[in-house]
Formats: structure tokens, sequence, C-alpha cells
């Protein structure tokens, strides 16, 4: 009998001393020592089994809250040691909220631990980021695997950001198949909920579709369907971005970053449409067709004849130009339009300028000269005036220093020179 009953004794002192263990790792946690209390937690929880409901519901929970505080301190001061300290910190955490709502003792705990996984969503996204800016890509998928996991299982908004950023790293893998899921699943996420500000961003979710429909699936009709669901959605959103603008409600200087943004992204959809065009001679007729009528409908669309005149550059340049005309005459303040327009002339200029190297009659090759001048003359007013809406253009200036030294102006090539250096820095 004293053999059972100081068997017993002992039992009870060994569970009295593991729950005294938890609530100490608690009270650790509600001193403000996390690391203590993630010591002595850890400890404990590797025998969790053993515990009462109540206790291994505890230890989950205030392990998971105490990694979860300690990693998201080492990002906010970007403390290099913290981090390398407590990398995949963010992971246990969810890991052991994740226990304690299998353990969960009340509905109570179940509301703070949906809380505190929602919260950790941000913290374990910004782990994924980083580790993708770092190139480390198989990291980086783990935490947006992670991160999507918590999008599916909880609401979380702009939860679009995981998909559409996973799928750039499967890019960056060349696994085009689970990149192109993500940017569908994406832009469905978007369309469902819009963020209160419109993100340019999920246009290049758009943009990745339409590449790989044309590189990888070698499907131009679908490429095209993706970049003109792009431009409809982008178009929408920057409507939008334009009331946020007008009513002033927001922060004026994130919509006019992300203003810019929408311009990119619009210009590179449009772009890559036109490569599709130019690429396919069938495909190019039915594009000149489809702008010719959509110009015919909507005459004082700046933009639409911006596009078209980007169209027929290379086939029709004196019908470009008369394009870039017509959308400076409706938007003068369109800096792409007076670009192009003022390029468009140059390449005229250069083109009599070879025939003028050619010549060897020296009246005829004057001749040539003069044209050539003609040319530049005309792009000048249009780069000046792209360079005085965008003056820390580089490109602007490039052409700016091609044309002026042409018309031996060296005052003025003289100052594109010297701002050309500085924007350079050689």
């Amino acid at each position: 009998m004293k053999y059972a009953l100081l068997t017993l004794v002992l039992f009870t002192g060994a569970s009295l001393f593991a729950q005294q263990t938890v609530k100490g790792g608690m009270a650790a946690y509600d001193r403000g020592d996390y690391e203590d209390a993630i010591e002595i937690l850890s400890k404990e929880m590797k025998i969790a089994n053993q515990l009462k409901s109540k206790d291994r519901a505890n230890g989950w929970y205030y392990l998971g809250l105490a990694k979860k505080i300690v990693i998201s301190n080492a990002m906010s001061i970007q403390d290099k040691e913290g981090l390398k300290r407590f990398k995949g910190y963010d992971l246990d955490s969810y890991y052991c909220l994740e226990k304690a709502m299998e353990a969960k003792e009340n509905e109570k705990i179940k509301e703070d631990i949906i809380q505190e996984i929602e919260g950790l969503f941000y913290v374990i996204f910004n782990s994924a980021n980083t580790q993708y800016l770092l190139g480390d890509n198989t990291t980086a998928l783990k935490y947006y695997g992670t991160a999507a996991e918590i999008a599916e299982k909880y609401t979380v908004p702009g939860d679009y950001q995981v998909y559409n950023l996973r799928g750039q790293t499967y890019l960056a893998l060349s696994d085009s198949t689970k990149a192109y899921s993500d940017f569908a699943k994406a832009t469905e996420r978007y369309i469902a909920d819009q963020p209160e500000i419109p993100d340019a961003n999920i246009g290049y979710a758009y943009y990745s579709m339409a590449v790989i429909e044309r590189y990888n699936n070698n499907n131009l009709d679908r490429a095209l369907e993706m970049v003109q669901a792009g431009n409809d959605l982008m178009d929408d959103e920057s409507e939008r971005l334009r009331g946020l603008l007008n009513d002033g409600s927001s922060d004026q200087r994130m919509l006019a970053s992300q203003s810019e943004q929408f311009n990119n992204i619009m210009d590179a959809l449009n772009r890559f449409e036109l490569d599709i065009y130019n690429a396919s001679p069938e495909k190019y007729d039915e594009a000149v067709a489809k702008f010719q009528k959509a110009i015919a409908e909507n005459p004082s669309d700046a933009n639409m004849h911006l596009v078209y005149g980007n169209l027929i550059e290379y086939n029709d340049p004196q019908g470009a130009y008369e394009a870039y005309v017509k959308a400076i005459e409706i938007d003068p303040e369109s800096s792409v339009a007076q670009f192009n327009a003022g390029v468009n002339r140059v390449n005229e200029g250069v083109k009599y300028a070879r025939k003028g190297n050619e010549e060897f009659d020296f009246q005829k090759a004057e001749e040539w000269r003069k044209k050539t001048n003609e040319q530049f003359a005309l792009a000048l007013p249009h780069l000046e005036k792209a360079h005085e809406l965008e003056p820390d253009n580089i490109y602007v200036i490039d052409a700016l220093l091609q044309v002026t030294i042409q018309l031996e102006m060296m005052d003025e090539y003289k100052m594109y020179k010297e701002k050309q250096k500085m924007l350079r820095g050689y």
C-alpha cells in the first residue's frame, strides 16, 4: 500500500508541476518576457498530449502569440540578428495557433485565435515578400503557401496579393501552370472584393497570363482575351481612382503614385497587344479594322488614337504621326503622345539622312539633308513639350540631344547634355 500511495503522490506532483509550468509561461508572456515564455512553453508543449485540455489550449495559444511578437518586433526595427535568430517563428506561430484552435475550450478563445491568425497573415505575407526580393524563391513559396492557406480558411482583406505574388514566384521557378492558376485566382479575388484604393498591380496578373498564353501555350486569341480583360479592369479602376483623387477623401500622395502605376501597366498591356498583332499578319489586319471602327465610334478618345498610332507605326509612319497629332489635339498634356509624335518624325528624318549619306551627288545629298532637318524641326516642339511634362525622362532628353545637334542648336544641346549627365551619373 505504501508503494502504491507513493506512486500516486509522485504522479500527482508531476501533473501539478506541468500545470504550473504552462502558467509560468503565460505569466512570462504577461510580463512581456516573450523569449522566456517561448522557452518555457516550447518545453511544455513537447508533452502537450499529457496536459489537460485547457492547459493545452493555453500553452499553444500563448506560445503562438509570443513567437508572433518577437518576429514582428524584429521585422519592425529591421533587427538583422533577431531576424536570423527568430527565422521561421511566424510560421511556427501559425502552427501553434492552429493547435490552439484544435484544443479550444470555448467560443471566446476561438474568436481570439482567429483574430490573431488574421493578423499573422500580414506578418507571413511580408516574410514571403522579403524572401522573394532576396531571390530565395523556394522559401518565398513556403511563406506564400502558408499565407494562401490562411486566406482560404479565414476572411482576409487583400488576399488577392498573395496569389498574384506567388504566381510571380512560380514564374521565376519556370512553373507556368501553377503561376497561371494563381494569377487567375488573384484576379477572381480582386474582382469579388475590390480594395478601397484601386491597385494597379492586379494588371500585372493579366499581363502575365497573356504572356503565358502567347509564349507557353501559343494561343494568341487567349492572350488577346487576357489583355482585353486587363485593360477593361484597368479602365474601370482608373475611373474609380480619378473619383478618389477628385473628392480628396484619401491619401492624395498614395493615389497619385497609384495613378502613375496604372499608366505603366496599361502601357505595358497595350504594347503587348500591339506586339501580338504585329507578330501575326492576319491579327494585324483584324486589329487595324477594329481600331478604325473604335475611333469612328469614339473620335474624342485620345488614348484610342495613341494606341492606333502605335499599331500602325511601322507599316504606316505618316498615318501614325497623324494619329499622334490627333491624340495631342484632344489631350495636349499627354507626354506619351508628344514623345511618340516627336520620335516618329525623328525616325523619318533618319531615313532621309541615310539616303543623303548614300548619295554621291552633292546637290542631291543637300536636298536629303534639308528633308532631314524639316522632319527634325517638326519633332522638336513635340519633344520639348514632352520634356516640359516629364523633365526627368531620360528617353526624351536623348531624343532632344539627337534633334538639337542635327539642327545645330548648340546652346540647347549643351543644356540637355548636362541634364543627361546629371540623370545618368556619367
